[in-house]
C-alpha cells in the first residue's frame, strides 16, 4: 500500500489488479525465500567442493606416504550433515519429492496424486521423528566436543533442527 494525499491506496500488481496486504506479504516472503535458497545452494556447493578437495588431498597424501590429515573425518561428517539437511530444505522449497520414478510412473494419474500424499506424509513423519531424536540427542551431548577438531558436538546435529 502507498500513502497518497493522506489516504491509503492499493498498489497495482503486474497484471494491473490490486495487491492486498496478504498478496504483498506473500510476494515479499517469496522473494526472501528465493534469496535464502540461493544462499543455501551457494553454501552447499562450496561445502561440497571443500569436502571433495579435502578428501582428494587426503587420498593424495596417504598414497604418497605423507601424514594423514587428522581432521578430515570430522570435517566430512559435519559437512555432510549440513549438506543433507539443508539440501532437503531446498528440495522441499522446489517441491521436489523423494520418489522412485520407475515405480511412480506405473500408477495412474489419480493414484500418483495419492502416492504423492502418502510419500509426503511418510517424509513428514520421518522428519518429526528425526527432529525429536535430534533434540533429545542434543540435550545429551550438549557439553561434548569432537575428539580432533574440538568442535561442539551440537554443531554436527544442528542442521536437523533447521
Amino acid at each position: 500500500m502507498e500513502i497518497h494525499s493522506g489516504r491509503w491506496r492499493r498498489r497495482k500488481d503486474e497484471e494491473g489488479g490490486t495487491m492486498g496486504s496478504y498478496a504483498t506479504f506473500r510476494h515479499l516472503l517469496s522473494r526472501f525465500l528465493n534469496g535464502v535458497e540461493k544462499i543455501l545452494v551457494l553454501f552447499g556447493t562450496t561445502l561440497f567442493t571443500a569436502v571433495v578437495l579435502a578428501n582428494g588431498l587426503e587420498i593424495f597424501l596417504r598414497t604418497f606416504g605423507f601424514r594423514s590429515l587428522f581432521w578430515i573425518q570430522e570435517f566430512t561428517v559435519v559437512s555432510c550433515s549440513y549438506m543433507v539437511f539443508l539440501g532437503a530444505a531446498i528440495l522441499f522449497k522446489r517441491k521436489g519429492d523423494i520418489l522412485v520414478s520407475f515405480v511412480y510412473d506405473r500408477f495412474s494419474k489419480g493414484a500418483q496424486g495419492i502416492l504423492s500424499v502418502v510419500v509426503d506424509g511418510l517424509v513428514l513423519i520421518f522428519l518429526g521423528v528425526a527432529i525429536k531424536a535430534s533434540y533429545s540427542y542434543l540435550r545429551f551431548v550438549y557439553g561434548g566436543h569432537t575428539q580432533t577438531m574440538k568442535l561442539p558436538v551440537v554443531l554436527v546435529y544442528f542442521p536437523i533442527l533447521l
